[in-house]
């Protein structure tokens, strides 16, 4: 994924660019609460962290945990 790699080379701002497109991909297909999302806000609150916007980053990470208690995982399923 080419948001990835701008991650690898610390170019935090274009990698959030990606991951918004992404965002709002996943939102459309999915909703904002489906687990497929979680990764993608997650890397969003670590670009926001690296940028140094610790606001943004306390935003996505708590949408991240909000959708992990949302989705709670069955640990008798997952094997």
């Amino acid at each position: 994924m080419f948001s990835m790699f701008l991650m690898n080379l610390k170019h935090y701002a274009q990698a959030v660019t990606f991951w918004r497109h992404l965002e709002d991909l996943q939102i459309d297909i999915f909703g904002d609460t489906n687990p497929a999302i979680v990764n993608t806000y997650k890397q969003m609150g670590l670009c926001f962290l690296a940028i140094g916007d610790r606001t943004k980053s306390k935003e996505y990470f708590a949408k991240c945990i909000k959708v992990l208690d949302d989705n709670p995982i069955d640990a008798d399923k997952v094997k």
